[in-house]
């Protein structure tokens, strides 16, 4: 391993084992004008593939975390030296309810950022490819795993607000069908403190929500067992 006294000093020496990744997939993009156009990339793995043997020879640890935000989902590319630690890149992303969809969305931001982040080149120069169809391809062009500008709309961002509206809703649901209130709040106080409802992170919101749901469900099976059981006025 390097001997290295700063975290800087660190990513300097890991930099130099790195040369940029080949360029071995190709990729077909529609434009506006319905032309297309073709450019070569590299995938996450020959990029990992590079970075993180150059950083761990170095004492370098890498960390790519992605957390949801207001407008959808954010990606964090940081390194960590001994106690020193630094966030090299911020890549933004879409949400998208399938699993598949998402997962392209997050594997492409986790590649374009380690790219940024070190400084490589993991794809073909495109700013002046043209289109079949006469004109420079779009910023943002359909079938690019960061939106759509064109052809069938993704799916909408989730909401907290209305799933905040949900949680209320289920509460009152399980109250109505026998659940105690302080049970509810004693689930929620463990959970999440004394923070209040309208401060919690949406994956925070999405957990009470199907917590109180699945406690809507049993309660309400609870009490069709025990209308069934009920002697009839017959």
């Amino acid at each position: 391993m390097a001997d290295a006294k700063t975290l800087a000093e660190a990513l300097c020496a890991a930099q130099k084992q790195m040369q940029n990744p080949k360029k071995d997939k190709t990729a077909k993009v529609k434009t506006r004008t319905g032309g297309e156009y073709t450019y070569n990339y590299t995938t996450l793995d020959a990029v990992l593939d590079i970075v993180r043997p150059a950083l761990n020879d170095n004492g370098v640890f890498l960390s790519q975390r992605s957390e949801v935000v207001e407008n959808g989902m954010m990606l964090q590319t940081s390194v960590m030296y001994g106690d020193a630690m630094q966030v090299l890149d911020v890549t933004p992303y879409q949400y998208d309810t399938d699993p598949q969809e998402f997962g392209k969305r997050e594997t492409y931001a986790r590649r374009y950022s380690l790219l940024k982040a070190f400084g490589l080149a993991g794809d073909d120069d495109t700013d002046n490819n043209i289109g079949a169809g006469g004109s420079a391809p779009p910023a943002n062009p359909r079938n690019h795993p960061l939106g759509n500008t064109t052809g069938k709309r993704q799916p909408a961002q989730p909401d907290k607000k209305k799933w905040l509206t949900r949680c209320l809703q289920l509460k009152a649901q399980c109250m109505a069908q026998g659940v105690k209130e302080s049970g509810l709040d004693g689930w929620y106080q463990a959970r999440f403190g004394d923070v209040q409802p309208s401060d919690l992170a949406l994956e925070q919101v999405t957990e009470w929500g199907k917590y109180l749901a699945q406690i809507a469900k049993d309660s309400d099976h609870g009490k069709e067992a025990s209308n069934e059981h009920q002697p009839s006025d017959d």
